[in-house]
């Protein structure tokens, strides 16, 4: 499968993975990290191991560097990976997509990783290579497949010299060759790089900071493991030779050295004498440094010292903005890096612009429940949400009949000057007037022939409007059902239709009751017209309703006005 240079420039078929997997659980340089761990530290090697070299895996040993990856990972790894649509007919509409690139990048990566942990690999790889590298296996008509994650250390971004081109040259198992992929086959996740092309590891920029935390780690670990009582000098009158001196210092070292011998009683004779030469921790500002160092890792990473139980400067009052100032400050560049490269890797030309992905940071941004239920109220009553996407917001269902689908506004506010106005005088009352004499045919037909037709437009935008947005949802015939199928969709178009059809029915003389039954069964034909039309039609017959009010007024004046 892996020839001398494998160059992979078509699109692969379905089940066609290019790089070889790696071994699970290996480090960089193929050693397992069980193994290594036992082998450094059972052999007593862990100590000069971290002096003298500073690798990826080791700098992870320090709890700074592994809370700051692990924290801003599974931050951005626990929230929701949407992928949205604009309407056509509205760019500043837009309606989630359920489709494989979304399974992609919410539920599952590929066949061996569900799409949290490949999230939190590639974070992973990104806050301390640099770099997160994963191929993009597809389809043969180009539609992304699987997201296969790589280790960094078997990538190199290279360019052609001859053409320019730029090219991911990825290691595959020992005794195999390179495999060369296009960058529209990778998902790079970089972090500030040079070019823009590769991005720098913070690992290799923090090393000297890293270093210094390991050290006084060792430091500590060393000063507490020999124990700090007794320690010091110990005179002697006499002199001793060096196999009397070596003898001592052992005989003096089994009885008192070591934490499981401290605070024992130190028994001395023939004149010796034991001064203590031990270094105070406070003296050496032992643990200012080493609080200093947490917050130097955390200066590398942009996290909040907070979020490594450093709370020195947290209080109550301010922890909600510092969690705020955390997703703003060093999660919402993350997230928006994760986003352009699923924007750009996995939608194709054609839908360039109308699709995109979002990552779910409000989830992070909520404060307590009474703020949150504080700010939603307020972005309902001033139009800013829908009732029912306020309800989405605490995760409930939407109101029946999509009667929450619409934007409502607070509608008892008024001009300041208004309030302090003068209040008007009630009208007079309306004289009565005596019963007109019978119009002609033609005026009538003129006069409630409009009336007719700007109560049924009334009606019908309404109308469409709930079907286009049933159809985008794909549930046009739900909808049908739910809303036409019920007496409120006829009860709703008579209470519109009565004043025209009681003015109809005063300038005709009609008897008392008339003409409620004109409004009604004039109510049932625009009921049955809608459901009709778009139960044989479907959404294409939406766009034919622009006729239906000029139509449907001249059917209800027929056979009436003569």
């Amino acid at each position: 499968m892996y020839d001398s240079l494998t160059i992979h420039t078509g699109m692969p078929t379905i089940q066609d993975r290019i790089t070889s997997p790696g071994e699970p659980g290996t480090s960089h340089d193929g050693t397992k990290q069980g193994a290594l761990a036992y082998a450094f530290w059972s052999l007593g090697l862990g100590d000069q191991w971290g002096e003298q070299n500073l690798t990826y895996e080791s700098a992870l040993t320090y709890s700074a560097v592994w809370a700051c990856v692990r924290v801003i990972s599974e931050a951005l790894s626990g929230v929701g990976w949407h992928a949205f649509e604009r309407r056509p007919d509205n760019p500043r509409f837009r309606f989630p997509v359920e489709d494989d690139t979304a399974w992609l990048l919410g539920v599952q990566a590929n066949p061996e990783t569900s799409a949290f942990d490949w999230r939190q690999v590639m974070l992973m790889y990104a806050l301390t290579w640099g770099n997160g590298y994963a191929e993009i296996e597809r389809t043969n008509s180009g539609r992304p497949l699987w997201l296969w994650q790589i280790h960094p250390s078997r990538v190199e971004v290279v360019r052609d010299k001859d053409s320019g081109q730029l090219w991911y040259e990825v290691d595959n198992e020992v005794g195999t060759s390179k495999t060369r992929l296009r960058p529209e086959n990778v998902f790079h996740l970089k972090g500030i790089g040079p070019d823009g092309l590769v991005g720098w590891s913070i690992i290799e920029m923090a090393r000297k900071s890293i270093k210094l935390g390991l050290q006084e780690e060792k430091f500590g670990s060393d000063f507490f493991g020999r124990g700090v009582m007794p320690g010091g000098v110990l005179n002697i009158p006499q002199r001793l030779d060096s196999e009397q001196r070596k003898e001592l210092r052992r005989d003096f070292e089994s009885l008192y050295a070591g934490s499981r011998n401290q605070h024992r009683v130190v028994v001395l004779s023939g004149g010796q004498t034991f001064t203590p030469a031990t270094l105070p921790n406070n003296d050496a500002q032992f643990l200012e440094s080493r609080t200093f160092q947490v917050q130097e890792i955390c200066r590398w990473y942009g996290v909040p010292p907070h979020k490594l139980a450093d709370l020195i400067r947290a209080t109550f009052s301010n922890i909600e903005e510092q969690e705020r100032a955390f997703v703003t400050d060093c999660l919402l560049p993350w997230a928006r890096r994760l986003e352009s490269e699923a924007d750009i890797k996995l939608f194709g030309a054609k839908q360039r612009g109308r699709r995109f992905t979002r990552l779910n940071l409000d989830a992070l941004m909520r404060g307590n429940s009474e703020t949150q239920t504080k700010t939603v109220t307020q972005k309902v009553q001033s139009g800013l949400m829908t009732p029912d996407e306020g309800r989405e917001y605490f995760d409930l269902n939407p109101y029946k009949d999509d009667i929450g689908d619409t934007p409502i506004v607070q509608g008892a506010m008024m001009p300041l000057e208004r309030v302090l106005e003068e209040p008007e005088p009630e009208p007079a009352p309306a004289p009565k007037l005596a019963q007109p004499e019978p119009a002609e045919p033609a005026a009538i037909r003129r006069v409630f022939g409009g009336l007719l037709t700007d109560v049924y437009s009334r009606l019908l935008r309404v109308d469409i409007d709930k079907a286009k947005r049933a159809a985008n949802k794909g549930k046009l015939a739900q909808h049908v059902t739910d809303w036409y199928a019920t007496p409120a969709a006829t009860d709703r178009v008579k209470g519109a239709l009565m004043d025209a059809f009681g003015a109809l029915g005063f300038a005709l003389h009609w008897p008392e009751g008339s003409a409620e039954r004109a409004a009604l069964a004039a109510s049932e034909r625009h009921v049955e017209k809608c459901r009709r039309y778009l139960t044989e039609r479907g959404a294409a017959s939406i766009d034919d309703w622009a006729s239906w009010p000029s139509e449907a007024s001249e059917l209800d004046l027929k056979g009436v006005v003569t």
